[in-house]
């Protein structure tokens, strides 16, 4: 999972992050007009494999479809602004106000779309855990968040293996 630069909220003890709806198909067109008028934006994504005329094609795509966070200081940031930015849909809300996301969340975003973008496809991975823990494959591509494809060399062939992402580790 990958992402652009990443920009934390400006005052840490103020700003906290919030979601945005988005139009369809204009996640882009919602994010460019939302950092130029100064805010700070989030869009995970990640990269996803989708098999596509007889193929596997691995891409990037955003983690929450129609969605971004945006962080805000309620009471210094124009967030109605937001509201009437180009793609955007609305701020989501608790009754008249933002519903703030909890705390953690982001970071732990920030933490899984690192922990992809460790992992290219081919990198060579080392299986630590299961019936095939010490065998060392290459990287088929990512299932998602939790699970990996390695390619191991068995029986005389590469074979195709689906684990959990923490019974593999990077190696070399």
């Amino acid at each position: 999972m990958t992402t652009s630069p990443q920009v934390a909220p400006s005052s840490a003890a103020a700003a906290h992050w919030y979601a945005v709806a988005l139009q369809p198909q204009a996640d882009a067109l919602a994010r460019a007009h939302l950092e130029r008028q100064g805010f700070s934006v989030f869009a995970p994504t990640m990269l996803r494999t989708v098999r596509h005329a007889r193929q596997f094609i691995t891409k990037q795509a955003p983690l929450f479809p129609g969605y971004l966070f945006i962080a805000l200081e309620l009471g210094r940031d124009r967030w109605r602004a937001v509201n009437g930015t180009r793609g955007v849909r609305g701020v989501l809300t608790a009754g008249d106000m933002p519903a703030r996301v909890p705390a953690g969340v982001i970071e732990e975003l920030l933490a899984v779309q690192a922990a992809s973008a460790a992992l290219p496809e081919g990198a060579s991975l080392q299986i630590v855990a299961g019936p095939f823990s010490g065998f060392v494959g290459r990287l088929q591509r990512l299932d998602g968040t939790a699970r990996v494809t390695v390619l191991l060399h068995l029986i005389g062939a590469e074979r195709a293996v689906s684990l959990e992402r923490a019974a593999v580790r990077r190696v070399g």
